[in-house]
């Protein structure tokens, strides 16, 4: 009996002590990390991040079936593949002709899309980290999407356009 009521006291005191504040933040928006560096010669205008914002955040949530934010960092390379590792990304989008080295190395899945006909100089990336299939559908859907978009194709080949798709 004495037994117990130690092991029980030495439980409390260790609780307790451990007590000590913890800050937790979470968020249930989708993290997507923005890459352009993908090896174009010709840079995607400046207005060809906001568009595809737009359009994927649209497009998930059209397909998702209620809102969902979507929260995008534009980085560089290296901070995304750290990002994905880490489990701050869901995916990360690459604007350019080929992966950036560092995605590369890392061997994450990826799944390209190019521009038809004459926009084949038009590519883009998703890079997802395939651990949660039912996510990476929705998330490979979205791109294809707003990808396919002629609002976000002409902003990536730097072409201006005023129509609302």
């Amino acid at each position: 009996m004495k037994t117990w009521i130690l092991l029980v006291s030495f439980l409390a005191v260790g609780l307790s002590a451990s007590a000590a504040p913890v800050n937790v933040t979470a968020s249930q928006d989708l993290r997507i990390a923005l890459v352009c560096e993908g090896g174009n010669d010709r840079a995607p205008s400046p207005s060809w991040s906001s568009e595809f914002q737009t359009r994927y955040q649209r497009a998930f949530e059209r397909l998702y079936g209620q809102p969902m934010g979507v929260a995008f960092s534009e980085v560089d390379a290296k901070e995304a593949v750290e990002g994905l590792a880490e489990a701050r990304y869901d995916a990360v989008v690459v604007m350019g002709e080929r992966l950036p080295r560092p995605i590369k190395r890392a061997r994450y899945h990826a799944i390209r899309a190019m521009g038809p006909g004459e926009d084949q100089d038009v590519a883009a990336f998703l890079v997802l980290r395939r651990e949660q299939l039912d996510l990476d559908s929705l998330l490979a859907n979205a791109f294809s999407v707003a990808f396919n978009s002629e609002a976000v194709r002409r902003a990536m080949s730097g072409q201006t356009f005023a129509a609302a798709d």
